[in-house]
């Protein structure tokens, strides 16, 4: 993993010269930020960044919280805590107060004007997309997350 986090973080110092509105102030302090991500959260803002610009894939519509039989593993709460973590640190959003893990809609996960700027900055469009697939399965809907107390199956409402 440190040499994937390697090649990510190589392109950062070159593009930092071409992107808009950036100086060498901002250059430190994204630099400092940069060093702190892991590999699976540049991944996550990897696929953030394919979501605002193309849209897909889809994941999740629906809040975790909504349903009750849901039983996450390991990997897809460490998943869904790093997210956490990126939104506090402004580089991705979902246009709603997340009140913890249980209330991401993986479906809105969508990168703020910094995180757009790490994107560009660390050519993170250049992250193969097996490389983040565990992260999309991770905000995937499962069947066996059955139905949501809201009467919805990933976002379809239900006619009973």
């Amino acid at each position: 993993m440190k040499k994937e986090k390697l090649d990510t973080s190589a392109p950062f110092y070159g593009n930092a010269l071409f992107v808009e509105d950036i100086d060498w102030q901002d250059v430190n302090q994204l630099l400092s930020l940069v060093t702190g991500l892991t590999y699976r959260k540049l991944c996550i803002l990897s696929l953030a960044g394919r979501k605002t610009l193309k849209g897909e894939p889809e994941l999740m519509k629906d809040p975790f919280s909504w349903y009750p039989a849901i039983n996450l593993d390991i990997k897809t709460s460490g998943i869904l805590n790093d997210i956490l973590e990126l939104t506090a640190l402004n580089f991705v959003d979902f246009q709603e107060i997340l009140l913890g893990w249980k209330s991401i809609r993986g479906n809105n996960l969508m990168l703020t004007s910094l995180g757009q700027k790490y994107f560009e900055l660390l050519s993170l469009d250049e992250i193969e997309a097996k490389d983040y697939e565990d992260v999309v399965i991770a905000l995937s809907y499962k069947k066996e997350y059955g139905d949501s107390f809201q009467n919805t199956s990933n976002g379809i409402h239900l006619n009973f």
